[in-house]
Protein backbone atom coordinates (compact mmCIF):
# COMPACT_ATOMS: atom_id res chain seq x y z
CA UNK A 1 0.00 0.00 0.00
CA UNK A 2 1.58 3.47 -0.69
CA UNK A 3 2.05 6.09 1.42
CA UNK A 4 -0.39 8.91 1.92
CA UNK A 5 0.61 12.31 1.03
CA UNK A 6 0.34 13.27 4.61
CA UNK A 7 2.65 10.80 5.63
CA UNK A 8 5.38 11.26 3.05
CA UNK A 9 5.66 14.84 4.06
CA UNK A 10 6.09 13.88 7.68
CA UNK A 11 8.86 11.42 7.18
CA UNK A 12 10.68 14.09 4.96
CA UNK A 13 10.14 16.48 7.67
CA UNK A 14 11.56 13.95 10.30
CA UNK A 15 14.54 13.44 8.42
CA UNK A 16 15.46 17.06 7.72
CA UNK A 17 16.82 17.64 11.13
CA UNK A 18 19.84 15.80 10.11
CA UNK A 19 20.72 17.84 7.36
CA UNK A 20 23.54 19.78 9.34
CA UNK A 21 25.75 20.48 5.91
CA UNK A 22 25.44 22.83 3.16
CA UNK A 23 27.00 22.00 -0.41
CA UNK A 24 27.40 23.40 -3.36
CA UNK A 25 26.65 21.40 -6.65
CA UNK A 26 28.74 22.20 -9.22
CA UNK A 27 27.69 21.01 -13.07
CA UNK A 28 29.76 20.28 -15.95
CA UNK A 29 30.13 22.41 -18.53
CA UNK A 30 32.01 22.03 -21.62
CA UNK A 31 33.66 25.22 -23.32
CA UNK A 32 35.31 25.14 -26.78
CA UNK A 33 38.27 26.25 -26.94
CA UNK A 34 41.07 27.61 -29.80
CA UNK A 35 42.73 23.96 -31.07
CA UNK A 36 38.67 22.73 -32.03
CA UNK A 37 38.79 20.84 -28.47
CA UNK A 38 36.62 21.29 -25.36
CA UNK A 39 37.73 22.39 -21.95
CA UNK A 40 35.75 21.07 -19.00
CA UNK A 41 34.42 23.34 -16.42
CA UNK A 42 32.62 23.32 -13.52
CA UNK A 43 29.71 26.00 -12.48
CA UNK A 44 27.51 25.90 -9.52
CA UNK A 45 24.10 25.69 -9.92
CA UNK A 46 22.63 25.15 -6.59
CA UNK A 47 23.17 24.98 -2.67
CA UNK A 48 21.12 22.18 -0.82
CA UNK A 49 21.12 20.86 3.18
CA UNK A 50 22.83 17.92 3.24
CA UNK A 51 24.45 15.24 5.94
CA UNK A 52 27.14 13.11 4.22
CA UNK A 53 29.08 10.54 6.29
CA UNK A 54 31.84 7.58 5.46
CA UNK A 55 30.55 4.81 3.18
CA UNK A 56 30.81 1.36 4.77
CA UNK A 57 32.58 0.16 2.21
CA UNK A 58 36.44 -1.18 2.12
CA UNK A 59 38.41 1.89 0.16
CA UNK A 60 40.40 1.11 -3.24
CA UNK A 61 43.55 1.82 -3.96
CA UNK A 62 44.60 3.06 -7.23
CA UNK A 63 48.20 3.54 -8.80
CA UNK A 64 48.95 7.31 -9.39
CA UNK A 65 52.53 8.41 -10.99
CA UNK A 66 54.87 8.13 -7.90
CA UNK A 67 52.38 7.17 -5.26
CA UNK A 68 49.67 4.97 -4.41
CA UNK A 69 45.94 6.77 -3.62
CA UNK A 70 43.31 5.45 -1.45
CA UNK A 71 40.05 6.32 -2.62
CA UNK A 72 37.37 6.40 -0.20
CA UNK A 73 33.44 6.67 -0.58
CA UNK A 74 31.16 9.11 1.41
CA UNK A 75 27.31 8.94 1.24
CA UNK A 76 25.27 12.06 0.98
CA UNK A 77 21.65 12.58 1.84
CA UNK A 78 20.22 15.49 0.44
CA UNK A 79 16.38 16.46 0.28
CA UNK A 80 14.19 14.26 -1.90
CA UNK A 81 13.63 16.87 -4.64
CA UNK A 82 17.62 18.19 -5.06
CA UNK A 83 18.81 17.84 -8.51
CA UNK A 84 22.22 16.03 -7.94
CA UNK A 85 23.45 14.18 -11.01
CA UNK A 86 26.24 11.49 -11.77
CA UNK A 87 29.43 13.83 -12.90
CA UNK A 88 28.27 16.13 -10.67
CA UNK A 89 31.00 18.03 -8.25
CA UNK A 90 29.94 18.87 -4.48
CA UNK A 91 31.93 21.19 -2.23
CA UNK A 92 31.02 21.47 1.20
CA UNK A 93 33.56 24.14 3.22
CA UNK A 94 36.80 23.44 1.69
CA UNK A 95 36.42 20.03 0.81
CA UNK A 96 35.16 18.74 -2.81
CA UNK A 97 33.90 15.84 -4.03
CA UNK A 98 33.18 13.86 -7.47
CA UNK A 99 29.59 11.73 -7.59
CA UNK A 100 29.54 8.62 -8.85
CA UNK A 101 25.90 7.97 -8.46
CA UNK A 102 22.50 9.70 -7.26
CA UNK A 103 19.16 9.04 -6.77
CA UNK A 104 16.14 8.23 -4.75
CA UNK A 105 15.39 4.53 -2.91
CA UNK A 106 11.90 3.24 -3.72
CA UNK A 107 10.08 5.36 -1.37
CA UNK A 108 11.39 9.55 -2.03
CA UNK A 109 12.37 11.00 1.18
CA UNK A 110 15.70 11.77 0.43
CA UNK A 111 17.86 11.63 -2.52
CA UNK A 112 21.04 9.36 -1.98
CA UNK A 113 24.22 10.55 -3.64
CA UNK A 114 27.33 7.99 -3.17
CA UNK A 115 30.81 10.40 -3.78
CA UNK A 116 34.60 10.05 -3.90
CA UNK A 117 36.41 12.77 -2.32
CA UNK A 118 38.93 15.04 -4.50
CA UNK A 119 42.09 15.67 -2.88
Amino acid sequence: MPLRTASLESARRLVSWQFTETAGVNRLTRISDSSGGFLDTYAEVAQYPCSFSAFPITPVERENTFTVQTVAYWRFLFPYDADVRATDRLTVGTRSFEVVHAGNPSIAITLQAICQEIT
